[in-house]
Formats: structure tokens, sequence, C-alpha cells
């Protein structure tokens, strides 16, 4: 029962990053086929039925809820597969956040090794697509933390970490239930 649960939520996770603008009722009739985690990690495939058409998609996610109710807040990244084995990062983050400077970035042994500028954020959502998330990629499967520092809306700060353990594994998983469902 607790995994039925557990599945259930992990579906809906994808459109809880879109609920603002973007949220239809066809979101919620997905259905888990694929969940595995390892560290704050996620790998997971989901279809639908869409007028006798089956839809499927896998993706990556990592969710951090950073404040409970009634000052709500929360990150999410969702890694998707492009064409040619590529990835798609797309981070998103409550409205009115501001990141600090160099808030945004990849830490080894106390020292960046990665920084993303975050002007490139329109609304709040970086996109990383190409040859970057490769690149991007290839650091979280190494050692060290991604860590987010921030003001939120009501102007309180956050360093969110979420360390790479588990990145590396969740992408070798991913990989493989995207090649067995030919995404």
């Amino acid at each position: 029962m607790r995994f039925i649960i557990a599945a259930c939520f992990m579906a809906a996770l994808p459109t809880l990053a879109f609920a603002q603008t973007e949220n239809t009722v066809e979101d919620w009739s997905w259905t888990v086929d694929h969940h595995e985690q390892s560290g704050q990690w996620i790998s997971a495939c989901d279809h639908r039925d869409d007028k006798g058409t089956k839809i499927e998609r896998c993706y990556m996610s990592l969710v951090e809820v950073y404040a409970p109710r009634p000052q709500f807040g929360a990150a999410f990244v969702f890694v998707t597969p492009q064409t040619a084995g590529n990835l798609k990062f797309e981070f998103r983050f409550e409205r009115g956040t501001l990141f600090k400077q160099d808030g945004f970035q990849i830490v080894r042994d106390q020292a960046p090794v990665w920084t993303y500028d975050t002007t490139l954020c329109p609304d709040l959502k970086c996109f990383i697509e190409g040859e970057e998330a490769g690149k991007l990629a290839n650091m979280l499967s190494g050692p060290g933390a991604l860590q987010i520092s921030f003001k939120d809306r009501y102007r309180r700060d956050f360093d969110l970490v979420w360390q790479n353990a588990g990145f590396a594994e969740m992408l070798a998983d991913f990989r493989k239930a995207v090649a067995e469902r030919g995404l």
C-alpha cells in the first residue's frame, strides 16, 4: 500500500511543478510504471492513454519542499531526454526568489567547480540543454553537491544542498528506461 501511495505521489510531482500555470485534469491521469530512487534523486517513467494513443515519458527529478505552509516554498529539478541521447535540465523556483551571488553552483571539497549564471533563468525557470547539460550531468555524477542559495519571497535566507550521491546511478537507470521505451 505504501508503494502505491508513493507511486501516485511521484506521478503527480511533475505536474505539481507546473501547477501555478499549466495544470490540467489530464495531468492527473498518468500511471507510474517505473520508479527508482538513490539519495535525493528519482528516476521514473509513466504513461497515460490519450484517445486510444499511449503516451509515455521518463524523467529524473529532485523536489525539495524547503518551507512548510503557510509560507510554502519548494524547488524542483527535472531531467528529460532529448534527441541523440542528450539531456535537458529544468530547474524551477518559487515566484519572488532572489538568488545570492554565485548562488547556484556545484561544490567539491568546499570549493566551487561549476557555477550557473542565474540571469539565464527567465521567470525563475532555468533550462540547461545540449553541451551544457552534458557538462552538468558529468559534474553531478562525481562527488560533491549542488548548492542553491537565495532569499525567498518572504525574504528568508535558504541554502539548499542537493548531494550528488545517487545521481550517476539514477542517470544510468533513467537512460536504460528511456532506451527500453524508445523515447
